[in-house]
């Protein structure tokens, strides 16, 4: 279906959530570059918030980080040259930070492998690079909540 949509020559960079169609489509595309949703990686974060809540809590403050100075950026109409230098100088160390803490965690031999932590930890670690396009594309949203946003009317629309 998504070939259908974006034909087999697609150059660009594509900005999803974490369903498996779009990463393989992009995989198979040397020119495509699959961008993925913090926003998702929050939520399965959320998920495990009552199983491990200090360590969910620590997960979040570091998102909320990188949204905190997207909303900055937002207000402050940055161009494109302000928001590339300040996602380098700000969001990329923030990035590296939960990254290794996510590496850290994982390597932690405490942790249950079924437990709702361990599947956060996995579904963002199985993202990392996805979740790092938004530093070198100024265009790019942190999440595709906007997009979600508009669809959903679509289908609250078909239930009534």
């Amino acid at each position: 279906m998504v070939t259908e949509l974006l034909g087999q020559a697609f150059k660009g960079t594509i900005q999803t959530d974490g369903y498996r169609v779009y990463a393989d489509y992009a995989k198979n595309l040397p020119e495509c570059t699959h961008a993925l949703c913090w926003a998702h990686s929050r939520r399965a974060f959320l998920k495990a918030e009552k199983q491990e809540p200090e360590a969910v809590a620590q997960a979040l403050e570091m998102i909320r980080a990188l949204y905190r100075i997207e909303r900055e950026l937002r207000e402050a109409g940055a161009d494109q040259a302000m928001i590339l230098e300040r996602r380098r100088r700000e969001s990329e160390p923030i990035v590296t930070q939960f990254f290794e803490w996510v590496d850290q965690k994982i390597n932690d031999p405490s942790l249950l492998p079924k437990s709702l932590f361990a599947k956060a930890l996995g579904y963002v670690a199985g993202r990392r690079e996805g979740l790092r396009v938004f530093l070198n594309d100024a265009w790019l949203a942190l999440d595709t909540n906007d997009l979600e946003r508009a669809l959903r009317v679509i289908s609250m629309g078909r239930k009534n």
